[in-house]
C-alpha cells in the first residue's frame, strides 16, 4: 500500500527476478541431456532434470516460489507459454528463454488441491521427457544338431513303471502360451514419491491510482481471487481509481475490499472523522471483504496516543457496520509505533494483515504472533508481476482456502440519530502534585442534560470511571479533579433514542512532583567543621507503591572565587515510602550549598528544586 503523495518506503527488499542457480544432476539410465526448449503437449508427463527446480505460481521468476522439487519429479503439462524470460544451468549446462510448462499435476496430485490455484508453471529448460528403458533380453541358446554327444553328461532316466502316470492333456483345453523370450519385460513400477503438504493459500492483490488502469479479467485469468483497493486518506484524499476498480474486480468474480490509509494527529476527534469519510467514500456493502486500517505513520503521535487513535477509529467502524474491522501493519512499525501492544489481538480485532516483504516462510507477527492467532492476510512482495496490470503490484495470500469468514454481513449503517461531539479540555496540560485541575466538557449538537462518563487511564490504556457528568442547557459540564500522578481523561456517552454513541478525544495531564530537603536550615547558613559528615534525605511527592520509582538527584555547588561551581552530583533511588537519602562528607574548607529534585518517571514530570541549603565549611 502506499500514500496518496509518495512511494511508501519498502519494509524488507524482494528477491531478485533471475540471479538463482540449480545444481546439475544425471538422468537415468546414464544417459546425459542436455536441456534444450521443446514443444509440450497437453496432458504429457515430464519429469525434473536437476534438483532445485523451482515451481512458480505464475510464468515468471518474479512470480513466488509454490514449491522447489527434486530430479525425477514428474509433472503432468498442459501447454508451453510465453513468460518472463529465464537463464539456468541444469544438467551441466547453461540455458535460457522465455518459455514456460504450464502445470496441471504434481507427482500426481492436483495443483489446484496443493496450491490454490488452476495452475503452476516452470521454465521449459528444466525438464526432460519421461524415460522408459527398455531392457536387453538375454536370448535362450539354440543347440548345434552336429555336435558330438557328451560322454560323461547325465543319462536320461528309466521311466519307473510303477509310478503315477502323468495325466494326457485335454486337447480341447485352450493351451498356456508359451513365453516369447524376446518381449520386452514389464519394467517395475518406480513408486512416486509422496510430495511435501504445502499450506493452502488463495492469492490476491492490492491496488490504488498507482497501478493506473488494469484489466480485471487478466487478473483473475492469473488466479487471483481477491483485491482489496484504496479508499480514502486521512479526512480529505478520495482515490480516484477506487470506483472503476471496484467495479472491474467484482464484474469478474473477484472478492474485493476497501482500506484507508491513516493520517492520524492529535485533533480533537480525529479518527472518528477518519472512520467517518473512509465509509463514506469506499460504500460498503454486505458481500465485501472486512474493511482495513492501513497503519504507516504515527503522526507525531506516542505508542500509547496512537493505540487510542486506533481504538476509536475501530470503534467507529464497529458501529457503523456491526464488524471488527481488520489493521495492516508491518511488524516493525507496530513494534516501534504501537508499543507492540496485544490489546487489540485479545479483545476482538482477530484479523491482522501483515505487511513482510520477504521470499521466506512464514511472515513475522507482531504482538506475540498476534495473541496467538497468527496472520490471516499475507503482503509479502511490492512488486510483483500481474498480468493485466502494466505497473509493479503489491501480492498478497489470504491464510487459507475459504474467504467467507472476512466478509462483511452488513453494509454501512447509519448511526441513530444525530452524530454528537464530545470534547474535553483540562485548565492545564502540567500542574504540581496536591494541585486542583478544573476538567470542561462540551457536548453538542443537541447536548442539553445528557450524562455521559469523564474516564481517566495512567497508562491511557486501562479506563475507569472517574464520575458521571450531566451536561447544563448549553451542553456543557465541569468536574474539579486532584489528579495523584500523571493520566490521561477522555468522555464516554453510550448513545441514546436521538443520539449516536461518542467517546470524546483524549487529552493527558502531567503531575509534577514535589521534593523536601532536609536537614534544614531555613534559609539560614549552617557552619560546620572540616570533614564533617551530614546525611542528606529528599521527600518525594507522589511515591505510589504501583508505579516506578524516582530518581533523586542530590547536587553539591561550591563557590570558587566569584562563582558558584557543581562539584559533585549523586543519584539514589526512592525507597517504598518516596525517601531518598545521601551521606555527604564536607573535605573542603569554603562555602558550599546542596539541592536535591526528583528527575521524571513515565507517569510523573520532573520536579522542582528544592530550596538551597548553605553550609560555611571552616
Amino acid at each position: 500500500m502506499r500514500p496518496h503523495a509518495a512511494r511508501r518506503p519498502r519494509h524488507a527488499v524482494a528477491s531478485g527476478r533471475v540471479g538463482w542457480t540449480l545444481l546439475s544432476a544425471a538422468l537415468v539410465a546414464g544417459l546425459v541431456w542436455l536441456p534444450q526448449p521443446q514443444a509440450v503437449f497437453a496432458g504429457t508427463l515430464t519429469t525434473a532434470a536437476c534438483d532445485g527446480v523451482r515451481i512458480r505460481t505464475g510464468p515468471s521468476t518474479s512470480d513466488p516460489t509454490a514449491a522447489t522439487v527434486s530430479a525425477g519429479t514428474q509433472v503432468s503439462v498442459e501447454a508451453t507459454v510465453t513468460g518472463g524470460p529465464w537463464s539456468v544451468t541444469c544438467a551441466g549446462s547453461t540455458v535460457s528463454g522465455d518459455g514456460w510448462l504450464q502445470i496441471s499435476q504434481l507427482n500426481g496430485q492436483s495443483v489446484a488441491t496443493l496450491f490454490g490455484v488452476p495452475y503452476a508453471y516452470s521454465a521449459v529448460g528444466l525438464f526432460a521427457p519421461v524415460a522408459v528403458p527398455t531392457p536387453t533380453p538375454t536370448p535362450t541358446p539354440t543347440p548345434d544338431p552336429a555336435a558330438t554327444p557328451d560322454p560323461f553328461a547325465t543319462p536320461t532316466p528309466t521311466p519307473d513303471p510303477f509310478a503315477t502316470p502323468t495325466p494326457t492333456p485335454d486337447p480341447f483345453a485352450t493351451p498356456t502360451p508359451t513365453p516369447d523370450p524376446f518381449a520386452t519385460p514389464t519394467p517395475t513400477p518406480t513408486p512416486t514419491p509422496t510430495p511435501t503438504p504445502f499450506l493452502p493459500v488463495t492469492e490476491g492483490i492490492d491496488v490504488s491510482h498507482w497501478q493506473k488502469t488494469i484489466d480485471w479479467p487478466s487478473v483473475a485469468a492469473a488466479g487471483k481471487r481477491f483485491a482489496y483497493m484504496k479508499a480514502s486518506e486521512g479526512t480529505t484524499l478520495a482515490d480516484e481509481t477506487y470506483a472503476t476498480n471496484r467495479a472491474g474486480a467484482k464484474s469478474v468474480g473477484l472478492y474485493v475490499g476497501a482500506y484507508h490509509f491513516a493520517r492520524p494527529d492529535r485533533t480533537p476527534g480525529d479518527a472518528i472523522a477518519e472512520a467517518d469519510y473512509f465509509l463514506a467514500m469506499s460504500q460498503l456493502a454486505a458481500g465485501d471483504l472486512l474493511p482495513v486500517l492501513d497503519l504507516e505513520t504515527s503522526g507525531g503521535l506516542s505508542p500509547i496516543e496512537l493505540q487510542e487513535w486506533t481504538k476509536s477509529y475501530l470503534g467507529r467502524i464497529y458501529e457503523r457496520t456491526g464488524a471488527q474491522g481488520m489493521i495492516y501493519v508491518s511488524p516493525t512499525f507496530w513494534h516501534n509505533s504501537m508499543g507492540d501492544t496485544t490489546w487489540f489481538a485479545e479483545n476482538g480485532y482477530r484479523i491482522l494483515w501483515v505487511s513482510h516483504w520477504t521470499g521466506g516462510s512464514p511472515p513475522t507477527v507482531p504482538a506475540g504472533n498476534w495473541g496467538g492467532v497468527g496472520w490471516t492476510f499475507w503482503q509479502y512482495t511490492s512488486s510483483g508481476v500481474v498480468p493485466g496490470i502494466t505497473t509493479r503490484a503489491d501480492l498478497d495470500r489470504f491464510n487459507g482456502l475459504d474467504l467467507s469468514p472476512v466478509v462483511l454481513a452488513n453494509g454501512v449503517i447509519n448511526p441513530v440519530g444525530q452524530a454528537p461531539t464530545l470534547t474535553i479540555t483540562p485548565s492545564a496540560s502540567l500542574v504540581t502534585w496536591g494541585e486542583t485541575l478544573l476538567i470542561k466538557a462540551s457536548f453538542g449538537p443537541a447536548g442539553a442534560a445528557r450524562a455521559f462518563a469523564l474516564q481517566r487511564a495512567t497508562d491511557g490504556v486501562s479506563w475507569s470511571t472517574i464520575t458521571t457528568l450531566s451536561t447544563d442547557a448549553d451542553g456543557n459540564a465541569s468536574f474539579s479533579y486532584r489528579p495523584p500522578n500523571s493520566v490521561s481523561f477522555n468522555g464516554a456517552f453510550e448513545g441514546a433514542s436521538d443520539l449516536a454513541p461518542v467517546t470524546s478525544n483524549t487529552v493527558r495531564v502531567s503531575v509534577r512532583q514535589t521534593v523536601l530537603l532536609r536537614p534544614t536550615a531555613n534559609g539560614a547558613t549552617r557552619v560546620v567543621s572540616r570533614g564533617r559528615r551530614v546525611t542528606f534525605t529528599t521527600t518525594v511527592r507522589p511515591s505510589p507503591f504501583d508505579l516506578p520509582r524516582a530518581k533523586v538527584s542530590f547536587v553539591f555547588y561550591r563557590r570558587v572565587g566569584s562563582h558558584w561551581t557543581l562539584f559533585r552530583t549523586r543519584d539514589v533511588y526512592v525507597n517504598a515510602a518516596g525517601l531518598a537519602s545521601y551521606t555527604w562528607t564536607f573535605s573542603t574548607r569554603g562555602e558550599w550549598y546542596v539541592r536535591s529534585f526528583a528527575n521524571a518517571t513515565p507517569f510523573n514530570a520532573i520536579s522542582a528544586r528544592s530550596p538551597v541549603e548553605r553550609y560555611s565549611v571552616r
